[in-house]
């Protein structure tokens, strides 16, 4: 992967899809990051993954980013939606498949990403996604069973966001105990 979240600190285009400007700088590192591996001996089919402004699966980032002349290229985004559910600890812990105010978010990251990438031959993983824990683990299980389900239909692999649930930590995302080699949330 070329970069994890590459955006602007700070600023109010740190969590969406960032300033055309910054777009083309991330463009650039993508280029120079594949230029780089594949000048290595022995690197030259192995499989790189690269990221739009901010790892933002927002349409815009999608629409910006450009894709090195590369064969095995992999498309990597980050996708907490919707981010009342996915984040805020504040916010409600319900979420229902049967909602579209629930899904519209995820099927519209999901057909952004197949439209772009996926309909083009370009492989995609979203690789963090998840939600915190807010004592709800029958609305996650359902939540990420249905983002799963979704992204694999459209050939879109998902990875879960576990931060080990530290407590010095806001985020509570973990779902499996490290030290245990058990999962926290079987469900």
């Amino acid at each position: 992967e070329s970069m994890n979240e590459p955006r602007l600190v700070g600023t109010d285009f740190e969590w969406n899809e960032g300033t055309p400007e910054a777009r083309k700088i991330v463009n650039k590192y993508n280029q120079t990051f594949v230029d780089a591996v594949r000048g290595v001996a022995g690197n030259e089919t192995r499989y790189l993954m690269i990221t739009p402004y901010g790892g933002a699966a927002d349409k815009e980032a999608l629409e910006d980013l450009i894709i090195p002349d590369d064969e095995n290229i992999i498309v990597t985004v980050h996708a907490y939606k919707p981010y009342g559910f996915t984040h805020d600890e504040n916010a409600t812990g319900v979420w229902d498949s049967g909602n579209a105010d629930d899904t519209l978010e995820i099927d519209m990251i999901i057909a952004n990403l197949r439209a772009k990438f996926i309909d083009n031959g370009i492989p995609v993983i979203i690789g963090e996604f998840g939600a915190v824990d807010k004592n709800n683990t029958v609305f996650r299980a359902k939540y990420a069973k249905y983002f799963v389900s979704e992204a694999r239909s459209n050939n879109i692999m998902c990875i879960w966001w576990d931060d080990g649930g530290k407590k010095k930590k806001k985020e509570r995302f973990a779902i499996f105990n490290r030290s245990k080699k058990e999962f926290i949330f079987p469900e």
